[in-house]
């Protein structure tokens, strides 16, 4: 089984973070929304396998990391907010530079899964794992 920290949610095409909208296990598709204002389809929907195997190309582990590699040395360094106008992260000291006072951002700890959904995404993710080890064993 996959680490936790090896695990991404990104868009299919354009390697952005996504809001999962729906998961319809008995359909196997996922509903998902590209967080890129210009990612030119914002809302997507593919099956659960075209899902992973197009979000394994574009998986990008540096958008998916928790701390700010520029402001190594400073304390509040780990990211608190993603920017919409800048398709990123910030941290603290990015946000003390007022550099993003009136671009669209949202706060990572109201978007942040909580455990209980994250346990129930990776269960999601195990099922279809040995499903199709058990297809491939056929």
């Amino acid at each position: 089984m996959q680490a936790k920290n090896d695990i991404f949610y990104n868009c299919t095409e354009c390697s952005s973070l996504i809001e999962i909208l729906s998961i319809d296990e008995n359909k196997n598709i996922i509903e998902f929304k590209c967080l890129n204002k210009d990612c030119h389809d914002s809302k997507k929907t593919k099956t659960i396998k075209e899902y992973f195997e197009k979000m394994e190309k574009n998986k990008k582990i540096k958008i998916n990391e928790d701390i700010y590699k520029e402001h190594i040395n400073c304390k509040n360094n780990k990211f608190v907010s993603y920017c919409f106008d800048c398709n990123c992260h910030l941290c603290e000291e990015c946000l003390k530079t007022r550099a993003y006072i009136c671009h669209n951002k949202n706060n990572i700890i109201e978007i942040k899964p909580i455990k209980e959904e994250l346990s129930i995404v990776e269960e999601v993710i195990k099922y279809y794992k040995n499903k199709i080890e058990n297809l491939k064993n056929k």
